[in-house]
């Protein structure tokens, strides 16, 4: 998000990232609300519901005299927009959110979700019949264990599990990627035929298309059987690698640079600026200049900050790490808030109005941090993907200025 903000605007964007990334093991979902706002709020979110979600971001914005509503309308017109630009359509409606099922079974609220598995969401298909349809070597999907575990967030309609077997999917236990290639084999006539023969008015489905084919290939699929048909929301799985691909052909599209399977090993501080980084495979060195340095690397599960003995450090050794239990109270802060700052122990990188801190609590000139590496934006107390865009964005326009 941060690069293709940063492109679009003529500036010169070199993306460098290894390993799999939070967004690839997402659910393709997006939200800009906490869950704890989800329970205490119901249908339309305000703003200042909003701002109490998404902390520490509002009070960036309080400082950075930007206004949340104009900000996130941004974020989310960029970000949908990049999106329908590579075939991938999502729903667009940051202030509210809608309940769905994921293929565990288990109720799954969200603001912006692709278009076929938004329509699955429960509010519009729980005055009909729904259908689990199972494919045979397909892990994303057991249809028993779905229809076992959803019985209570569908109250009043009849939902039934279903195995059908097509030929072209072959042995069990496949990948979702594995699948999907075996799937443009042949599978959507079978499919086809599969989801016309059951009676049930909605059908959901384990995710089977990748991202060239998805929409025109749910559309055809509706189109040819007469059903509402949609995935359930699934993890680890098609629809975050969908929205992955989408987002780095996004970043090629806006003239982004991508580095992909490099990893940065150094950094070189000069002061309090960041002036040049060591990129390196395998086979290869190779060291780059520039003006700007945004650290969106994940936290302590994702690899962005590493562990000397029990301390949650930085790779780098350039950078302040700080901890929760180190962290003021912030204004407003919830039982869950309170909740998660006793359980989670890992650190983050400290930062000033988006500013990376050194070790000595100065703020870096050009260099800044973004996602789930910032207090309270990492599991389980973050936000989700919703939360990472907002300080790409941020980051992005901060930047700009430290460039």
């Amino acid at each position: 998000m941060a690069a293709s903000a940063l492109a679009s605007q003529n500036n010169n964007v070199l993306v460098v990232g290894k390993g799999a990334t939070a967004t690839s093991l997402s659910t393709g979902c997006v939200s800009y609300i906490r869950k704890d706002i989800l329970r205490q709020e119901k249908g339309a979110i305000d703003l200042e519901a909003l701002a109490r979600s998404v902390h520490p971001f509002h009070d960036i914005m309080e400082r950075g005299s930007l206004a949340l509503e104009e900000v996130l309308l941004q974020v989310s017109s960029f970000f949908l927009r990049s999106l329908s630009d590579q075939g991938l359509e999502m729903t667009d409606d940051a202030f509210n959110f809608f309940d769905m099922l994921t293929n565990a079974g288990t109720r799954y609220a969200c603001s912006i979700a692709p278009y076929f598995t938004a329509s699955g969401r429960l509010d519009r298909v729980e005055e009909g019949s729904l259908a689990l349809l199972g494919i045979e070597g397909h892990r994303d999907l057991d249809p028993r264990l779905v229809a076992s575990m959803c019985a209570s967030h569908t109250e009043g309609k009849r939902t039934r599990a279903y195995w059908r077997k097509l030929d072209c999917m072959g042995r069990g236990g496949m990948t979702a990627t594995e699948a999907a290639t075996r799937f443009k084999n042949g599978g959507m006539e079978q499919l086809i035929k599969a989801v016309s023969d059951l009676e049930e008015d909605s059908v959901a489905v384990p995710p089977l298309l990748g991202l060239p084919s998805v929409q025109k290939g749910m559309s055809e699929i509706c189109s040819e059987t007469g059903r509402n048909v949609f995935e359930l929301v699934t993890p680890m799985s098609l629809p975050g690698l969908r929205l992955q691909e989408a987002m780095e052909r996004s970043a090629v599209g806006h003239g982004c640079h991508l580095m992909k399977n490099h990893l940065v090993t150094s950094l070189e501080v000069k002061g309090q600026r960041v002036v040049s980084a060591l990129i390196e495979t395998p086979t290869r060195r190779q060291v780059v200049n520039f003006n700007s340095l945004i650290l969106a690397t994940g936290d302590l599960v994702g690899g962005g900050l590493g562990l000397a003995g029990r301390e949650v450090v930085d790779p780098f050794s350039a950078f302040k790490v700080g901890t929760f239990s180190e962290a003021e109270p912030f204004p407003g802060q919830t039982k869950y808030d309170t909740a998660m700052r006793q359980v989670v122990e890992a650190g983050y990188l400290v930062t000033n109005e988006m500013r990376l801190m050194t070790k000595e609590g100065r703020p870096f000139e050009n260099a800044f941090g973004a996602g789930s590496a910032l207090a309270s934006f990492s599991f389980p107390t973050g936000v989700g993907l919703g939360g990472e865009l907002l300080t790409a964005w941020i980051a992005a326009e901060y930047a700009k200025e430290g460039s």
